[in-house]
């Protein structure tokens, strides 16, 4: 039986391929694909994923939230990792058509 802090360690890392597939799909046009860009989005997806996590203490094991609490602080991460993105999207739009 594993731990509560590997079950949260194997969620992280879950998360954290999850957020390079869909930069690999964002970063995927017909013909091309944008390695360059995929390696600064997944990334920076990751960064701001992981610093959120620390700071609202998402992957903590006695951070006594339930179901819903978690609910909750995945969809605040996920609106602070679309503000993120949605600004750099201003400055490569090239990529973000």
């Amino acid at each position: 039986m594993m731990t509560k802090q590997t079950a949260q360690n194997l969620n992280l890392v879950g998360d954290s391929v999850i957020l390079m597939a869909a930069s690999a799909v964002a970063t995927k046009e017909p013909g091309v694909w944008h390695w360059l860009v995929f390696l600064g989005m997944s990334m920076g997806s990751i960064l701001v994923w992981m610093l959120g996590g620390r700071i609202l203490k998402h992957y903590d094991v006695w951070n006594g939230r339930g179901m819903g609490g978690d609910a909750l602080l995945t969809g605040t991460l996920l609106a602070a990792l679309l503000c993120v993105m949605a600004t750099l999207r201003l400055f490569v739009p090239v990529y973000a058509r």
